[in-house]
C-alpha cells in the first residue's frame, strides 16, 4: 500500500454554531403535543443560501424558515419532517406586512389562525426536529457530484452537483480500487473525478454527513466534453440507461431483423377493424415512437365521426412479466436533446408499437359523435385495428392549416409525404381542415369553462453531425400542436371519468393542485404595486384576465405569465383508492377526471390506465353478470396501495426526467453561448441595489444582471428601505476614470499608435481601455461582430434610468461560476460615447 492516500474514518466535528440556539427538548416534547405548533412538511433548501432552509406546510400559505444549521436538524432536501414553530416574538416581517400579532393569534389556536397571521406579512420561523425525517428524501440514496483532496490528501469530501445538497465527508471504505489509484497518482487527478454517493448516516456533532461512494460515474470536463456531461446528467437523476435485461427481452415477440410482425388471427377477431379508415398520425419531424393517430368522418346527418386511436402497448407488455417490471422502474421516456433514453425496447417503441404509416397496429381507440363546433353527443372506447395512411409532421399539418381554401399550395405542402391506400393528399387536407374546426371550438369551450393554460417557450437546437449546437431558437407552439393536444386532452378526459365510475378504488388519474398560495401572493403584490388589472380568484378569471394583458400588450403579458406559472404546483399521478374525491380535480384544466392514456410508449401510467379500461369495458359488458372482483383478478389490475405505490414512483421518475431534460437544454445552450454570444431582448422584472433581474421571452427564463460589475457605469437606487427589496428605479450614468478615457482615445488610433508605446505603456493602455474600445461599453472584439445598426439602435443611451418592465438589450455569454457549473449571465448594451468621437 505504499503511497496509496485514503481519508479518515469520519470523526463527529462539532458545528459552531451548535450550541448558539440549543435545542430545548422539554419544549419540543411540548410543542410536539401541540397540533398547532408542531408540522409536517417538505424540507427546502435555498440553492443560493445553503443555510438558509424552509419546511412548506400544508395549510400555511407562507413557508416556516428554518435559518442555521442547528434549526435544520440535519435534514437533506425533499425530507419531510416534522417542524417546531417558533413563538411570534421570532417570526419574520415580509414586505407589505399589515399589522401586529395579537395576543390571541400568540396562542397558536389552530392552523387556520396561523395561516391568517401569515396572509398578512407574517413569515413563520421553527426549527426541524433532528434525527426524525417522517420521509427520507429519495436523495439520500443517490446524489452524484465531485469529490476534492482535503488536509493534503488525508481525507475526501464530497462535493455535490445539486447546491441544495449536503457537502460530505468520503467513507475510506467505500472508496474503490479504480479511485485509489488515481489518488495514489496526485490530487489533481481527481478535480474531474464524478461520483454517486449515498448518505449512510448524519450523526449529532458532525457537521456534515458521512457518505458512501457507490459508483465511480467517470472523468470528465464539465466545459469541453457533452457526452461525458450528459452522462453525469443521467446519473444525477436515475435515468436508467443501460440496455434492456435478458429477461425483459425474452418477453418480446421472436422478430427477425427486416420481417414484417404480423397481428395473430385469433387477436384479428376481437378487435375492430379500422383499417379502411383514413387514419393518420402527426408527430415532430423526427419521432420514431408514434403513439397516437386521428381519424374522422362526415356522418349522414352532419355530425363527425372523431377518432383517436392509440398504441396498444398493454397488448405487448403484460402484467407482472420481467418487460413489465422494467418498463415500471424506468416510469417513462427521457428526451434529451441529442438522445433519448426509451421506456420500452427499441423494437417496441420503433417497430411493434409505432403507428408507422402502411403496416397493420392495434390500437385502443375512442370515438365520439360530435358536432362540427365539438360538442360531443356520444362516445365509445374500443380495442381495434388500423392502417395508418401517412405520417405527417406539425410542419406539414400547419403548411395545410395556412393554406386555408387554396387547394393546390395545401397540396404542395404535403409534397415529400407518402401516402399507403387508397387516400390522396386531397382526402388528407379535407380532414385536417375539418379537425381543425373542431379543435378550434373546442378550445373555446375549454377556457370558457374555465382551464387556463400557461405556456413557457422552450429552445430548440440545431446539431451538427457531432451533436455540437450551430444554432438555438425558441419552440413555437402552432396550430397544428394545439390541434393533436385538443384531442389527446378529450381522450384523456373521457377514459379518466370512465374508468374511475367502474373501479372507484383502482383507477390510476392525475390531479392538479391549486395554485401555491404563498406565489399567488406574489402575483397580486406586483400586479398591485404596477396597475397590473388581474383576477386570481379562479382558474377561468386568471386565464381571463392574461388574454385581456395579451391583447393591451405582449410584453407585460410575458412578465405576468411568468409570475402566474411560478404558482402552479406540479400535476400529479394518484390512485383513486387513496386520495378523497374532492382533491381529483385538475385546476389547470378545470375538469373533475383526468389521467393519461394517449402516450403508452413512453409513460407507464399510459399502459396502466390501458389495463384499467380494458377490464372497465368488459366490466361494463357484463352488466353485473361478474363482480368486480373477479375482473379485476381476470386483468391483474393492481390493489390500492399497490397502484398508489406505482403512482408516487412515476410522479418521481416523471419529475427525474423533466429535471434532466433541463439541465441538458441549459448544457446545450451554454455550449452554444460558448461560441455564439447572444444579443436578446429582456423584460425588467425586478430591481435591486445593484442588479436587475430580467426575462428573456425568447428563451423562457430570467437572469440577474450585475450592473455593479459593469464597467465604466455607476448605479444609484431609488426607494429603496433598508432590510426590503423595495427598490423603484435605478438611475445609471457613465463613470469613466480620465486615464481609460485617455488610453482609449490612443487605442482609437489604430495599431501604429499603440506600436510606438514601450512594453509598459502599451499594457497598462490597453488595460484602462478595455470596455471603451468598440460601439457598446464593456463588449469584447467577438461580440462586436454581432453588433449591428438594429442593436446600435435599441442600446441604452447614457444617462438612462431603468424600471421594472422596461426593455432592455442583454447580451448572454457563459461564465464559469465553481468548477462544477456553468451559469449563463448577461451584460446590459450600453451605447459607448467615446466610440464616434474616437473613430
Amino acid at each position: 500500500d505504499a503511497g496509496r492516500v485514503m481519508p479518515p474514518r469520519a470523526r463527529a466535528i462539532p458545528h459552531p454554531k451548535t450550541e448558539s440556539d440549543p435545542f430545548d427538548l422539554a419544549d419540543v416534547a411540548s410543542a410536539l403535543q401541540d397540533d398547532a405548533r408542531a408540522h409536517v412538511g417538505e424540507f427546502v433548501v435555498n440553492e443560493f443560501k445553503r443555510h438558509e432552509a424552509y419546511v412548506r406546510v400544508e395549510g400555511l400559505p407562507l413557508d416556516v424558515k428554518c435559518e442555521g444549521w442547528e434549526r435544520q436538524g440535519r435534514s437533506v432536501h425533499g425530507d419531510r419532517v416534522r417542524v417546531v414553530i417558533d413563538a411570534c416574538d421570532r417570526w419574520e416581517r415580509v414586505v407589505g406586512t399589515k399589522g401586529e400579532i395579537s395576543d390571541e393569534e400568540r396562542a397558536f389556536v389552530s392552523v387556520e389562525a396561523l395561516a391568517s397571521v401569515c396572509r398578512r406579512g407574517w413569515r413563520p420561523t421553527g426549527r426541524v426536529v433532528p434525527d426524525a425525517p417522517v420521509t427520507p428524501a429519495t436523495r439520500r440514496s443517490r446524489m452524484v457530484g465531485r469529490v476534492e483532496v482535503q488536509d493534503g490528501g488525508a481525507s475526501l469530501t464530497f462535493v455535490p452537483l445539486d447546491p441544495k445538497l449536503p457537502k460530505g465527508r468520503v467513507s475510506e471504505f467505500s472508496v474503490p480500487k479504480s479511485l485509489q489509484k488515481t489518488l495514489a497518482s496526485g490530487a489533481e487527478d481527481v478535480e474531474d473525478v464524478f461520483v454517486a454517493v449515498r448518505l449512510r448516516k448524519w450523526s449529532k456533532g458532525m457537521s456534515m454527513p458521512m457518505m458512501d461512494i457507490i459508483e465511480v460515474v467517470g472523468k470528465g470536463s464539465m466545459g469541453d466534453d457533452l457526452d461525458f456531461m450528459t452522462k453525469v446528467i443521467v446519473a444525477e437523476h436515475g435515468i436508467e440507461s443501460g440496455d434492456f435485461s435478458a429477461d425483459a427481452t425474452a418477453c418480446l415477440p421472436k422478430v427477425k431483423v427486416g420481417e414484417h410482425w404480423k397481428i395473430p388471427p385469433e387477436e384479428m377477431k376481437r378487435r375492430v377493424n379500422f383499417r379502411e379508415k383514413l387514419v393518420f398520425s402527426i408527430d415532430p419531424p423526427t419521432a420514431r415512437d408514434l403513439d397516437d393517430a386521428l381519424s374522422v368522418q362526415v356522418l349522414p346527418d352532419g355530425c363527425l365521426n372523431v377518432g383517436v386511436h392509440i398504441a396498444d402497448v398493454s397488448h405487448f407488455v403484460k402484467p407482472d412479466t420481467p418487460l413489465d417490471a422494467e418498463a415500471r422502474e424506468r416510469g417513462t421516456t427521457t428526451y434529451l436533446v441529442h438522445t433519448i433514453f426509451p421506456m420500452l425496447p427499441r423494437l417496441l417503441c420503433e417497430n411493434l408499437c409505432s403507428l408507422n404509416p402502411g403496416v397493420e397496429r392495434l390500437t385502443f381507440s375512442v370515438e365520439w359523435k360530435m358536432t362540427r363546433g365539438g360538442v360531443v353527443k356520444n362516445v365509445s372506447f374500443k380495442r381495434g385495428v388500423i392502417k395508418s395512411a401517412a405520417k405527417l409532421s406539425y410542419i406539414h399539418v400547419q403548411n395545410v392549416i395556412d393554406a386555408g381554401s387554396d387547394v393546390n399550395k395545401a397540396k404542395e405542402a404535403l409534397d415529400d409525404v407518402k401516402f399507403s391506400g387508397a387516400y390522396t393528399a386531397e382526402d388528407v387536407i379535407e380532414s385536417i381542415s375539418i379537425l381543425n374546426a373542431a379543435a378550434k371550438a373546442m378550445r373555446k369551450k375549454r377556457f370558457e369553462a374555465g382551464a387556463v393554460r400557461l405556456d413557457q417557450p422552450k429552445v430548440g437546437f440545431e446539431l451538427n453531425d457531432d451533436y455540437e449546437p450551430v444554432g438555438a431558437a425558441p419552440y413555437v407552439i402552432r396550430d397544428s400542436n394545439r390541434l393533436v393536444e385538443e384531442y389527446m386532452l378529450l381522450a384523456n378526459m373521457y377514459v379518466a371519468e370512465f374508468i374511475a365510475e367502474i373501479f372507484p378504488s383502482h383507477a390510476m388519474l392525475r390531479c392538479h393542485p391549486p395554485p401555491n398560495e404563498r406565489k399567488l401572493m406574489e402575483l397580486s403584490t406586483f400586479a398591485s404595486e404596477h396597475d397590473i388589472d388581474i383576477d386570481i380568484s379562479s382558474s377561468k378569471r386568471l386565464h381571463d384576465s392574461l388574454r385581456a394583458i395579451a391583447r393591451d400588450s405582449q410584453d407585460l403579458f410575458d412578465i405576468v405569465q411568468l409570475l402566474a406559472t411560478k404558482p402552479m404546483q406540479l400535476a400529479k399521478y394518484f390512485c383513486t383508492g387513496s386520495v378523497d374525491e374532492e382533491q381529483w380535480r385538475h385546476y389547470a384544466l378545470a375538469v373533475p377526471y383526468y389521467t393519461h392514456f394517449t402516450s403508452p410508449i413512453r409513460r407507464y401510467p399510459d399502459i396502466v390506465v390501458h389495463r384499467l379500461l380494458a377490464a372497465a369495458l368488459e366490466q361494463a359488458e357484463r352488466q353485473g353478470k361478474s363482480s368486480e372482483r373477479d375482473v379485476v383478478e381476470k386483468h391483474s389490475l393492481m390493489t390500492p396501495e399497490i397502484c398508489s405505490d406505482v403512482a408516487d414512483h412515476c410522479n418521481e421518475r416523471k419529475l427525474a426526467a423533466k429535471y434532466a431534460q433541463e439541465r441538458s437544454q441549459h448544457l446545450f445552450l451554454c455550449k452554444y453561448l460558448q461560441k455564439n454570444p447572444v444579443i436578446a431582448r429582456a423584460i425588467v422584472r425586478q430591481l435591486g441595489q445593484q442588479y436587475v433581474v430580467a426575462y428573456l421571452p425568447a428563451f423562457g427564463f430570467e437572469i440577474k444582471i450585475y450592473l455593479e460589475k459593469q464597467r465604466h457605469v455607476k448605479v444609484t437606487q431609488k426607494g429603496f428601505s433598508k432590510g426590503q427589496s423595495l427598490t423603484k428605479e435605478l438611475d445609471v450614468t457613465l463613470d469613466v476614470r480620465k486615464e481609460c478615457e485617455e488610453a482609449a482615445k490612443i487605442a482609437a488610433a489604430g495599431a501604429a499608435a499603440l506600436e510606438i508605446l514601450d512594453r509598459s505603456t502599451y499594457k497598462s493602455t490597453l488595460k484602462h481601455a478595455r470596455g471603451l474600445r468598440g460601439r457598446c461599453l464593456n463588449t469584447t472584439e467577438e461580440q462586436e461582430t454581432f453588433i449591428d445598426d438594429a442593436v446600435m439602435d435599441d442600446a441604452l443611451v447614457l444617462p438612462t434610468s431603468i424600471k421594472a418592465l422596461d426593455k432592455i438589450p442583454v447580451i448572454l455569454c457563459v461564465q464559469k461560476e465553481s468548477t462544477i457549473k456553468f451559469e449563463i449571465y448577461g451584460h446590459v448594451v450600453f451605447s459607448n460615447p467615446f466610440y464616434t468621437a474616437f473613430a
